[in-house]
């Protein structure tokens, strides 16, 4: 129709949107070449999903030694750290990489 999408949906809201790579749980060494893939294909940000069954310290340790300081990460986690008592510290922790942006999930919602 020759016009922008918010011109047949309603106002427009933002100038860009953002995207992410996205990719399920895995090992530091495959989420490592899924980024460098992703940055390759011209993202700046992934969204991972974090999961007990991955130390997910030695994940973001990889990551953030190797990739660029601009890329973004974000760790959806699905409701597997439980409860508050268990997720605030480990989400306290992550959060002191520079290049982790969010967090998704921690714990359940109701």
């Amino acid at each position: 129709m020759g016009v922008p999408i918010h011109a047949l949906l309603g106002e427009k809201v933002h100038d860009e949107t953002p995207m992410a790579w996205w990719c399920i749980d895995m090992s530091p060494e495959d989420w490592l070449s899924e980024c460098e893939t992703a940055i390759e294909r011209g993202y700046t940000a992934v969204k991972l999903k974090g999961r007990p069954w991955w130390d997910v310290w030695e994940q973001i340790d990889l990551l953030c030694s190797e990739l660029p300081e601009w890329f973004s990460i974000s760790i959806d986690f699905n409701a597997t750290l439980l409860d508050a008592d268990r997720a605030i510290p480990i989400l306290t922790e992550l959060d002191e990489y520079p290049q982790v942006q969010g967090f998704e999930g921690p714990i359940p919602y109701d």
